[in-house]
């Protein structure tokens, strides 16, 4: 094992010290050997940018670590505001950076990395496991109609770290799909704190902002251990966040406005048959969006899949314009279960609140949700099947909602619902004469939208919680009879 510096402004005999490094990434043009050996770290000038022409590096070796060294120390850097520069805007091979089967465990930290359009930029291939990408900035060059062109396209299997990266420009920006035989089901991956914006994908299927799939007719049960959050998503033309995937906690995401022609959804969870099951959609921000006049499209969508969550969400000012679709709208060929709770829906307008379509028994659960603000144009409730069953009960929902179709499924009213004004502070929080409070059933979760605990015992209806506290000894405290 061998730490390599490089230095495009350095002399071309450079033997890859820190004191006399190399002035070429590339194997092909330049003195530094092929990446085939194990445990080597190469590490580029932090400030300068080297051009690839039309080649690429293609990485063939285990435990490879790719990133940036301080000029004056020569100590490697790990900071997303310092980095060295990778140019390969001129690249017209198939990848930017590419690990083969044999890349476990690589490393890319703090690099700058321009692609072309005909390229992924960090790409790893089937049989490989363990990738990390972290603070990195990742800038594509356009849309390519007939390549993924993606940011990060992992192939292999887990541990996945993909953490406060900069990704523009690409058709999507980050994909992981691994194929049969790979797992990531062992270990906790993240997929964190990334800001995804501006993406260029035109085609259908393709431009989502994080998409976690599989190849073929397999699922991936990851045991709650795969995380996407805090991501901050804006500008995508498919989804802002697609999960094909089973038991993932999908939280904390900031999802803005698409600009997608083909159709855009906040999160979609699920394809056809039981891909995208028991997953955990909560504590998510989706807002500003305008949805296109698509049937398929949502700000929360569930494609396909079952048992899904979804709780503590917000969905704010977002628009389907003439789509015959629900702000949550459920298709599933599958039997199950689905349930949203304390989700606040404010100012948005669509033709349903909730659609469902099933082919197998679907039973949904409606409870502890704000509806305030809306313009909903045709039904409260849409069930377009005989095979589904909802129940709601302990939502606030605003005066002047149309009222339900549900010829087709069988629709229950559980009571306690609350008709009128939930009665909101701007940042969406209880005013303290809410007559939210107190007035909800038991939660999903023991935190809010906030991740704040409950300060008594008392079940809030909406998102965020009335005098919600940061300590959850206080509630602990509360539940075993004590006093605040």
């Amino acid at each position: 094992m061998a730490t390599y510096y490089i230095d495009p402004s350095a002399a071309s005999d450079g033997t890859g010290t820190f004191a006399s490094p190399y002035n070429d990434w590339s194997p092909v043009t330049g003195n530094i050997a092929a990446y085939t050996t194990a445990g080597n770290t190469y590490l580029g000038k932090e400030g300068t940018t080297w051009t690839s022409g039309t080649g690429n590096l293609n990485l063939a070796a285990a435990n490879l670590t790719f990133g940036t060294y301080d000029a004056t120390t020569g100590d490697q850097i790990s900071d997303g505001n310092r980095r060295t520069t990778l140019d390969f805007s001129a690249c017209t091979a198939t990848r930017c950076i590419r690990g083969d089967a044999t890349t476990d465990n690589l490393v890319i930290d703090s690099l700058h990395i321009i692609g072309s359009n005909t390229t992924d930029i960090i790409n790893t291939t089937s049989g490989q496991s363990g990738l990390t990408v972290r603070n990195c900035k990742l800038i594509g060059t356009g849309a390519n109609a007939t390549s993924k062109n993606e940011g990060i396209y992992h192939l292999g299997g887990g541990p996945v770290y993909i953490l406060n990266n900069d990704i523009s420009k690409t058709n999507s920006g980050i994909w992981v799909q691994p194929d049969t035989g790979d797992t990531v089901s062992t270990e906790v991956s993240l997929i964190n704190n990334n800001r995804i914006h501006d993406l260029a994908g035109t085609t259908a299927g393709d431009g989502d902002g994080i998409f976690i799939g599989t190849i073929g007719s397999f699922n991936i049960d990851h045991d709650y251990k795969f995380f996407i959050s805090g991501n901050y998503i804006t500008g995508y033309q498919e989804n802002a966040i697609d999960i094909l995937q089973n038991e993932i906690i999908c939280e904390n995401n900031d999802i803005g406005a698409g600009d997608g022609t083909n159709g855009v959804s906040g999160i979609n969870v699920g394809v056809s048959g039981d891909y995208g099951s028991n997953n955990i959609i909560r504590n998510n921000y989706i807002h500003d969006i305008t949805l296109p006049a698509n049937t398929a499209k949502a700000p929360l969508r569930n494609r396909g899949g079952i048992n899904n969550k979804y709780y503590n969400n917000i969905i704010s000012n977002v628009s389907n314009g003439t789509a015959t679709v629900g702000l949550f709208n459920y298709t599933s060929g599958e039997s199950g279960s689905w349930s949203m709770y304390n989700n606040s829906i404010i100012d948005c307008q669509c033709e349903y609140l909730i659609r469902m379509t099933t082919t197998g028994t679907i039973t949904g659960e409606f409870y502890n949700n704000i509806i305030t603000g809306c313009t909903v144009d045709t039904n409260r409730f849409y069930l377009n099947d005989t095979d589904a069953v909802l129940a709601y009960g302990n939502n606030c929902f605003q005066t002047g909602l149309p009222g339900d179709s549900s010829a087709l499924g069988t629709l229950t009213d559980a009571g306690d619902n609350i008709t009128g004004d939930p009665k909101l502070n701007s940042d969406h929080t209880l005013q303290a004469s809410s007559p939210c409070i107190g007035a909800g059933t038991a939660p999903l979760s023991e935190m809010d939208h906030d991740g704040k605990y409950r300060k008594t015992l008392s079940n809030d209806i909406g998102a965020k919680w009335f005098d919600a506290h940061e300590d959850s000894t206080v509630e602990r405290l509360l539940a075993s009879g004590g006093t605040s």
